[in-house]
């Protein structure tokens, strides 16, 4: 049985345009399920921030994520930005959805990152929480006292950082992004946000440059 080509989706959780992605790449999944399989790699949007969001980025923020919902129809609460003290540090979602990929699989730790983003996006619960995290795993059955531990290893640190080596590797500037790759051969499809009907004709284009 030949190997199925994989669709590389490079992103981030706490990526605004990634949030609007979200019903596209879900619906990319669905419709090429029998020509390739979808792998989530974490991009590394702005790992290991420490100081809390100034009124500049709150601003440019506001902006980006009005022009997403104009854009996707994603939904959106504003009400982390009125918060003086939270950190855009992107390094503990991706932590958390590396480590379910570890403890689950592929399908799972996509679902996973959706969810992550719901949370965040539009339900604004704290990222910096590993609770945020914890009370999305029964969901999944994945145990909670296994994660905690998981998500605090320095192994895992490692491996997640190793996800935004291999977006580098693929000169991936922005997200999100899509690449498909069939052994040697990779093939650039799309980097922005794209609506189904946008992508469906390059993804297309991509599957017939691998024939």
């Amino acid at each position: 049985m030949n190997r199925k080509p994989i669709l590389y989706y490079f992103g981030d959780p706490m990526c605004s345009w990634c949030w609007g992605f979200a019903p596209t790449i879900e619906q990319v999944r669905q419709q090429f399920k029998d020509q390739f399989d979808v792998k989530l790699v974490i991009g590394g949007l702005r790992p290991g921030q420490k100081e809390p969001v100034d009124t500049s980025t709150k601003n440019f923020l506001t902006n980006c994520w009005t022009q997403v919902n104009k854009a996707s129809g994603q939904p959106f609460n504003f009400g982390l930005l009125e918060r003086n003290d939270f950190v855009y540090d992107t390094l503990k979602p991706s932590l958390a959805i590396v480590a379910v990929r570890q403890l689950a699989d592929e399908d799972t730790a996509l679902e996973f990152y959706h969810d992550v983003q719901k949370a965040f996006y539009q339900h604004n619960h704290d990222t910096n929480d590993i609770n945020t995290y914890i009370q999305l795993l029964p969901k999944y059955g994945i145990d909670a006292e296994t994660f905690r531990n998981l998500y605090a290893s320095d192994d895992l640190r490692d491996d997640t950082y190793n996800d935004f080596a291999i977006a580098r590797s693929f000169l991936i500037s922005g997200f999100p992004a899509l690449a498909l790759v069939d052994g040697e051969i990779k093939r650039k499809v799309s980097s922005g946000w794209q609506s189904y009907d946008m992508l469906e004709p390059k993804i297309n284009a991509a599957l017939v440059s691998l024939e």
